[in-house]
Formats: C-alpha cells, sequence, structure tokens
C-alpha cells in the first residue's frame, strides 16, 4: 500500500503546469528536518509541504523567534502541549470554533497575545487572513478543520468548505517568509478526493508562491515616505491625541501599520487589513494595533 506523501504527489502530479509544480518540495515528515538544515545552510530555497497523519514533534522544528500560524478548528490543537509553540516570537491561530476549544486554552492564548480569528470572522471577509499569513514562517494546517461533507478523513460536521481552504492556501503561498506548511490529519485509507484536494491545496500554495511579490516595507520606513512603491498614510484619533501611521505599497496593496516599542525607543511593522485601516479612519483604535503595543510595551 502507499503512504500517504505517495498518494498526495501521484494526484499533484495529475494537475497542469510542471512550473508551478516545482516551486515547493513535497516531502514526508521524517524529512523536515532534514529540509530546515538545507534552507539554514542555503543549499535549499523553495520551501517544504510535509504530509502526514499526525502533526509531528516541532522541538527541533521551531525556533524561539519563529513566526507560526495554525488553521486548526480549536479541536486536538497543539497548544499549550507544545511549548515551542507558545514561545515564537509571533503565533496566530486561523478557524477557531468555540465550542471545540477548552476556555482555559483560550485564556492562556490571550495571555501570551495569540491572534486569533474565529470560522465565521473568516467566512465573513477571508481576506482577513493575509495579514496573519504574510510572515509566517511555518503553517500547520489540521485538515479536521474542514466539513466533514467536504473532507471525510474529519468526525466535524461543520468547518471550512473546500474553497475556503484553498482561499487560504493561496494566502500560505503569498507569505514573504515561507519555510514550510505541514499538512496533517491524513490517512492512508482516505477517499480519492481527499488526496485531491490536498493536493489542489498544495497547488495553490506552490503557484502564489511562484506569482507573489516580494517587498520590505522597511526600507520605505527607513528613507521616511513615499518612495520605491510605498506609500506612508498618517491617521490621527482622538483629537489628534493619537497617530497611527500604515504603509502601503502601491504594487500588492498589502498594508502595514507601525507600532511605537516605547521602552526601545523604536518602531515595528505589524502587516494589517484593509479593515484596520478603515477602522483608524473611523476614529477606533484597531484591535491589533492594541495587541501589538500591549505585547510589546506592558
Amino acid at each position: 500500500m502507499k503512504d500517504i506523501t505517495s498518494c498526495v504527489r501521484e494526484c499533484f502530479d495529475k494537475l497542469s503546469n510542471s512550473r508551478v509544480k516545482d516551486a515547493v518540495n513535497i516531502i514526508s515528515s521524517s524529512a523536515i528536518n532534514a529540509h530546515i538544515k538545507q534552507l539554514a545552510n542555503k543549499e535549499q530555497v523553495k520551501p517544504f509541504v510535509a504530509v502526514c497523519k499526525t502533526l509531528p514533534s516541532l522541538t527541533k522544528i521551531l525556533k524561539k523567534r519563529s513566526k507560526v500560524t495554525i488553521i486548526s478548528n480549536g479541536e486536538n490543537l497543539p497548544v499549550p502541549n507544545e511549548k515551542n509553540l507558545m514561545g515564537c516570537s509571533s503565533l496566530n491561530i486561523l478557524g477557531l470554533q468555540e465550542f471545540l476549544i477548552e476556555p482555559k486554552i483560550v485564556k492562556e492564548l490571550n495571555l501570551k497575545y495569540v491572534e486569533t480569528l474565529g470560522l465565521g470572522e473568516i467566512r465573513d471577509d477571508n481576506s482577513k487572513v493575509e495579514p496573519l499569513l504574510r510572515e509566517s514562517e511555518y503553517i500547520l494546517l489540521d485538515m479536521r478543520s474542514i466539513k466533514h461533507s467536504e473532507f471525510s478523513i474529519g468526525n466535524n460536521p461543520n468547518g471550512f468548505r473546500a474553497e475556503e481552504i484553498c482561499q487560504i492556501a493561496h494566502y500560505t503561498g503569498c507569505s514573504l517568509n515561507l519555510k514550510g506548511v505541514i499538512i496533517y490529519g491524513l490517512e492512508k485509507e482516505a477517499p480519492l478526493c481527499c488526496y485531491n484536494l490536498v493536493s489542489q491545496i498544495i497547488w495553490l500554495i506552490s503557484n502564489s508562491r511562484l506569482n507573489n511579490i516580494f517587498e520590505d516595507p522597511s526600507d520605505a520606513y527607513k528613507k521616511g515616505g513615499n518612495s520605491e512603491g510605498f506609500q506612508h498614510k498618517i491617521v490621527n484619533l482622538n483629537n489628534d491625541e493619537e497617530v497611527i501611521v500604515f504603509i502601503t505599497s502601491l504594487h500588492s496593496g498589502r498594508i502595514w501599520m507601525e507600532i511605537p516599542i516605547v521602552k526601545k525607543n523604536k518602531i515595528i511593522l505589524v502587516p494589517c487589513s484593509e479593515f484596520d485601516y478603515q477602522q483608524a479612519i473611523e476614529d477606533q483604535i484597531p484591535n491589533k494595533w492594541l495587541i501589538y503595543y500591549t505585547k510589546h510595551n506592558i
């Protein structure tokens, strides 16, 4: 019997456009550590996509400064058991369903300033996931977060639709720092339709990776303005008592906002969305700004 990785590769190879297929390396979970070492030594430039039944140990994969996004409905969430995850410099979770996650875990995530988006929030506006994925190095995708009627391995009657998870795959490939994606929750005996969905997810990641615009707003920030394809937008709030600066790419439309770190007398740039900008325009401090300001100053 073929293993999970071979089944996914076989379905992936049937998809069109060989150029897209070369944008990532499909590997098994046992090859992750070797691939990360190659990335560190610059022997490998393509990100990996590992496909497996269960999430492998992340001890040797993640570093203290790693930036990670988990796509999960909250059931079998790998935090707080994976201590390396809670120690990451940036951790986001997409697709949570409130009735599947324990309140004590929610409390711990809030204490660690983990940014989350619930399934309903994503369904209302899936573009909100893009800023959370933009700087992620590792994406952990639990396929059981997809509703049972569209991915029969899981047992959850509610969850992501196939087209929603494919849209997230597109944004995953647009990450500016992507090193690897771990797709787990698969079974050897899964129906062909399940393997086809996984292969299409990988194709969309690859296609976005191939067509991505790699850009760094910090250059424009250092030069102080509308240079090299970036534009500064200054928004005054609370009768000019607060100021938030947004930086917009004129090429991709991506937006970042400045977060002051008072104790270090410096500014960091945080990916944000048009929604955050519109909130500021309407004289409301964006929740994302509050999360990052509190995280770095209190």
